[in-house]
């Protein structure tokens, strides 16, 4: 999704698999 100027939500390490979860329907959801 970046390589296509799409705003990817950081996925640091550590996170757990709802945050995770939380960036990637984020970064869908927001329909860049």
């Amino acid at each position: 999704m970046a390589e296509k100027g799409i705003p990817v939500f950081a996925l640091g390490k550590g996170q757990t698999d709802e945050e995770f979860d939380w960036c990637i329907e984020q970064t869908i959801l927001k329909k860049w």
